[in-house]
């Protein structure tokens, strides 16, 4: 059986039905002026009554053949059996008032019914005795429905219009009318589903209560249809065919390629999605570029849900953010249950895991799909104990590219490849789906194809200009990156820029993503005429890389650097040349200095790893215990882990003494040297503006926090007004950061203490703080959280008081850092007290040696990982030789027990 097929007739029949016959309701009821009670998919697609009492029955009929009396005939049959004409007599005896069946039509009546309408006696009596001789009714009852029935002609553009003009009328959903008819309709639609009832005065009650959420969602007017969407609004314009060609050419998938049935189903994929998102709630979809991740996501979106009930998550720039999308989706969520998120994942984005843990903690069991990258997976600290997911694992097998190969080929032979054995040849056995597809409907592999383009264009002669500017963009776009224009037009100095550009968008080597951003089709196509270029022009990587940091967005940057020193040799030059690159803002001014510190401890762990991996070997898994407390330096310098050990009795405190001090002797020392980051920090030029959002605060404080460590004089050329006024605009947390950069400069004291007086304040309010003071060693405070009236909340989340005490925590450890103590009590918890059950986790008293500064933890980390990194298995034959070497000494620890337990049994 072939599991890829385009559509399903019947299915979507089926919907068509059902959407009309919900939207012709909806409209119905918000239309009401006469206080009815309306029933969806009662005995007939919709029964109307008034105090009780039946006094119209409704069928709806969005069919493409004319109306015929046959076609009504034909209608669903009750559970006893009867069919429509049946059942609506049965109804006017049980409800004498009943007089009034409407038939709701979308295309045109049969002639017959058309003279009904018009109210031809003789067709009258010719129907009345086909009902009486055909349908079994009698002649008083088919008499009375020939009366009885009336026609009304609709269309879907009228009834969407209706809607959406009495809703925008109603001042609790003025803001949003467009979101409210969708939950007017999802209303409808359950109410279908469940034999329920509503009335124009019960849907204003509710209607009511969800503008009121609206309103009161600083996080839904901050986020909504900016980093969060609905899918339907995700709308390419264009020619059907060249929509087409340019998915067959392999450019990233949009939801409108899907639309319009480009791709072939996966279905086993599908199904996996769906049974990770039943079990687990969260489904994350892993693998390398070019495997189809956003594809299937959107096929899976598209087929499963309405549009309108898919919000997606576009960006995620910064905690605060993260918080405000919560927020919005918390919302959104208490009035549809049906609601699905998904986040594409964008290159180097790490807090897609914060907001999830966000979701979670807030007991939100709305499910989500993420798609990502496997680098990116792999750079995000993720907690399986704070987070509950499951993993697909994207990969094209040969299996796979066997079903592919035979719906393709389905209807005709392949034009090159009789086989699939031949394709699957061809295509080298081994692969990224975007290059299997490609050589079904292109006949050629896409290495192929994009290196005659770029040979095409080099045996033209076009300007070098334009093969800068193409490798330019390929550089960013193999990592996912778009470039900017204006930006590029001052890194490359092309005079025909635009025709340039209009030349390889037609070459489908770039696209056009608005007025001032270029981008590559996909990642896998830009690696390939990268490196094609790269082969044949003489250009060096070096130059292109630096070239194109100015023209990449600021959340990028990290991105490209840390590819370009992942992949080139240490070299202070590139430091140097990065030093003298301007940053617009602190995003990417903060970026570089975290790769410059990433860098760092790169170069420390490579100039130490001879002698880590002869202590990993001679101390097994005890190595971690020798690397340096805090190789930072700032919190705990000189210190290994093992010093604050070696006094346990359980240890030989010779044996460890004389261990701690040959690691000391042996490493080069006990903390970076910061020679990347100083040069950077010393030789480059700060932003010169300040922050004005969340993203940009967070990273302005970053920024102060590490040139302050590492010696660097900052004034900033503003009014403390200005500090003042830029930072309490943003949220608490990014606020907070930015303070806490503040701090670090004693010539920013004034700012300082002007900006913690002022944020204060607003702490108390919007925490709703009780008491709050601050001495000369300690600062306390109590506060209410917020109660949630969650009952779904997951049981390992339950606890509420932690969230909330770590949240105060870490907003106060940014204003005061010197302090000693913090103390934080949370009021209104203890509410069993009385039973004799205290409350948890409900205070916290922490002394400043036990607050660690997340921003030198994050360095500390690096560490690990990169040595870890380095330990890996070089192959797969490796991970199967140490787990079956781990499963044996499990096994042999096993026996051992066993035989101790039963020589002890002995001895007794």
């Amino acid at each position: 059986m072939v599991d890829f097929y385009k559509s399903d007739v019947g299915a979507q029949a089926a919907w068509k039905g059902f959407s009309s016959q919900t939207l012709y309701i909806a409209s119905r009821l918000i239309s009401d002026e006469g206080g009815y009670e309306y029933y969806p998919e009662d005995i007939e697609d919709l029964v109307v009554k008034k105090n009780g009492a039946v006094v119209e029955a409704v069928q709806v009929k969005n069919i493409s053949a004319d109306i015929t009396l046959s076609s009504l005939a034909a209608t669903k049959t009750s559970q006893s059996g009867e069919g429509f004409f049946n059942r609506m007599c049965s109804l006017h005896k049980q409800n004498p008032s009943f007089g009034c069946i409407k038939v709701v039509h979308f295309n045109a009546l049969g002639a017959e019914l058309q003279e009904v309408q018009k109210g031809n006696t003789n067709t009258k009596k010719a129907i009345t005795k086909k009902l009486v001789e055909k349908h079994g009714l009698s002649v008083e009852d088919a008499a009375w429905l020939i009366d009885s029935v009336h026609f009304e002609k609709v269309n879907l553009d009228d009834l969407e219009l209706n809607i959406q003009t009495q809703i925008s009328e109603y001042v609790p959903v003025m803001s949003a009318p467009t979101l409210a008819k969708e939950l007017l309709i999802h209303h409808i639609s359950v109410l279908s589903k469940g034999k329920g009832y509503t009335t124009l005065k019960l849907w204003q009650e509710k209607i009511h209560e969800i503008g009121t959420n609206i309103a009161a969602l600083d996080g839904f007017y901050k986020e909504y249809n900016k980093s969060l969407v609905r899918l339907d609004e995700l709308q390419l314009n264009g020619d059907h065919k060249q929509l087409e060609k340019e998915y067959l050419q392999g450019v990233s998938a949009h939801p409108t390629h899907i639309r319009n049935n480009f791709d072939f189903k996966r279905n086993y994929w599908m199904e996996e999605i769906q049974a990770v998102i039943n079990s687990k709630g969260v489904a994350i979809l892993k693998g390398v570029s070019g495997q189809g991740k956003t594809t299937l996501c959107y096929r899976y979106l598209i087929d499963t849900y309405p549009e309108g009930w898919v919000f997606c998550v576009r960006t995620i720039a910064n905690e605060g953010q993260a918080q405000n999308l919560v927020s919005a989706l918390e919302g959104l969520g208490k009035h549809n249950k049906h609601l699905i998120i998904y986040i594409d994942v964008q290159p180097g984005e790490t807090l897609w895991a914060f907001l999830l843990q966000e979701l979670q903690s807030r007991g939100l069991s709305i499910p989500v799909l993420i798609s990502i990258r496997d680098e990116d997976y792999n750079r995000t600290p993720i907690s399986g104990k704070a987070i509950q997911y499951g993993i697909i694992e994207l990969a094209l097998s040969k299996e796979e590219a066997a079903r592919i190969y035979s719906s393709f080929t389905e209807t005709q032979p392949h034009a090159e490849h009789r086989t699939f054995e031949e394709a699957w040849q061809t295509f080298g056995g081994q692969g990224p789906l975007i290059e299997f597809v490609y050589l079904l409907t292109n006949n050629q592999t896409l290495a192929q194809r994009l290196q005659d383009q770029v040979d095409a264009l080099l045996r033209e002669g076009i300007s070098d200009d334009w093969l800068e500017l193409l490798q330019l963009v390929c550089y960013a776009g193999r990592l996912g990156c778009t470039v900017n224009l204006v930006a590029a037009k001052n890194e490359i100095h092309c005079s025909t820029m635009h025709a340039a550009i209009r030349r390889l968008k037609g070459e489908y080597l770039i696209r056009v993503v608005d007025d001032n951003t270029i981008e590559a089709l996909h990642p896998v196509r830009a690696k390939i005429v990268f490196d094609a270029l790269c082969n044949q022009i003489c250009t060096d990587p070096r130059e292109v890389a630096f070239k194109a940091l100015p023209c990449i967005s600021s959340q990028n940057v990290r991105v490209v650097l840390l590819d370009y020193f992942s992949n080139q040799q240490y070299d202070i030059k590139d430091v140097q040349r990065l030093s003298q690159i301007k940053f617009c803002d602190w995003v990417g001014y903060a970026n570089a200095i975290r790769s410059m510190l990433w860098l760092d401890a790169k170069r420390y762990v490579e100039s130490n790893m001879t002698f880590i991996s002869s202590l990993v070997a001679k101390r097994g898994k005890g190595w971690l215990c020798f690397l340096p407390l805090d190789l930072s330096g700032i919190e705990r310098s000189d210190e290994l882990i093992a010093d604050g050990i070696k006094d346990l009795s359980i240890f030989n405190k010779v044996d460890l003494q004389n261990a701690i001090d040959e690691v000391k002797n042996s490493l080069t020392s006990l903390s970076i040297n910061y020679e990347a980051t100083d040069c950077f920090i010393n030789n480059s030029e700060i932003p010169s503006f300040l922050p004005n959002t969340d993203t940009e605060r967070s990273s302005f404080g970053y920024a102060l926090f590490w040139m302050a460590k590492r010696d660097r004089k900052v004034t900033l050329p503003f009014k403390v007004d200005e500090i003042v006024t830029s930072i309490y605009a943003g949220e608490l947390q990014p606020s907070a950061d930015a303070i806490r950069g503040l701090f670090e400069h004693p010539a920013l004291e004034e700012s300082y203490l002007a900006a913690v007086d002022i944020f204060v304040e607003r702490l108390i309010r919007e925490m709703q703080v009780l008491t709050f003071s601050v001495t000369s060693d300690e600062v306390s405070c109590k506060f209410i959280p917020p109660l949630s009236t969650e009952t779904t909340i997951p049981e390992n989340t339950k606890n509420t008081n932690q969230y909330w005490r770590i949240k105060m925590l870490d907003i106060l450890k940014q204003l005061y850092p010197e302090k000693e103590y913090i103390d934080i009590e949370l009021i209104g918890v203890d509410l069993l007290r009385d039973l004799g059950i205290e409350a948890l986790d409900h205070k916290l008293h922490i002394h400043k040696s036990k607050r660690p500064n997340t921003w030198v933890s994050e360095l500390n980390g690096w560490t690990k990982i990169r040595i870890d990194y380095s330990l890996r298995p070089s192959s797969w034959q490796e991970y199967v030789a140490d787990i079956d070497e781990i499963r044996s000494n499990v096994n042999d620890l096993i026996v051992e027990t066993i035989k101790l337990i039963d020589d002890v049994g002995q001895v007794e």
